[in-house]
């Protein structure tokens, strides 16, 4: 399945309205399930609760609106994955959580941050009712990160934004693997996990899937592209 870690549109600035036009747009043609709603996100927020997406749900656990006119986003989600596509004898539930570091939030945000490990602690209980392993979607620090891993045996994995060009080693913490993602690069994060029979990671497997010319391009999405680039003003990018 396909999710995202935040910071999914182009911060505010020149061509900025234009271009994440386009990035919603994409949401209904990359089939990506679930996303956390990074702070570069925020200023899209209300025009995305107004959007009929049709396969992204977007959440986040700890970020509440500071207007009761904006609506609050959905706290976490489930995603059902079918048993004959995990060789188990029933539907395999995950549960996904999205985090945000409040020291993140801009002072003029709409937005204010509950602690993230509060907020796992608080909705914890009310997801594993309804699935059965834990995904953190977040952008938060490593010891925050090592903490959420400590205190929740049920998160099997956290997965977080790189604000830079920092290539960080994978490690287990708990139950958890801990994989980082890479700022602006021409790549996509690949997670494998097994379990073994008592439901516990007997393999993780993190590998970077490097976008190059030996990846066929999408013909559609190519055309698409070439589209935005004729609107887009030059020196504007993402």
């Amino acid at each position: 399945m396909h999710v995202d870690l935040g910071d999914y549109f182009m911060p505010l600035g020149p061509g900025s309205d234009i271009v994440n036009e386009f990035m919603k747009q994409s949401l209904d043609v990359l089939p990506i399930q679930v996303m956390n709603l990074g702070v570069e996100d925020l200023q899209m927020w209300k025009e995305l609760s107004q959007s009929k997406l049709k396969t992204t749900a977007v959440i986040s656990t700890n970020l509440t609106p500071r207007e009761k006119t904006l609506p609050t986003p959905r706290r976490y989600a489930v995603v059902e994955v079918p048993a004959d596509k995990v060789g188990l004898k029933k539907n395999l539930r995950l549960g996904f959580l999205g985090l945000t570091n409040p020291a993140q939030l801009k002072p003029n945000s709409p937005f204010t941050a509950q602690d993230p490990i509060e907020a796992v602690a608080k909705i914890k209980a009310e997801v594993l009712k309804k699935a059965d392993y834990l995904i953190v979607l977040a952008e938060v620090t490593k010891p925050i990160a090592i903490r959420l891993a400590q205190d929740n045996p049920e998160i099997y994995a956290i997965m977080m934004i790189e604000r830079s060009v920092i290539e960080h080693t994978p490690e287990q913490v708990n139950n958890a693997v801990l994989v980082w993602s890479m700022e602006r690069g021409r790549y996509l994060g690949q997670l494998i996990l097994e379990l073994d029979q008592n439901g516990g990671i007997s393999v993780f497997k993190p590998q970077r899937v490097v976008l190059d010319s030996t990846i066929a391009e999408d013909q559609a999405l190519l055309k698409r592209q070439n589209e935005i680039k004729a609107k887009v003003p030059a020196g504007v990018g993402h």
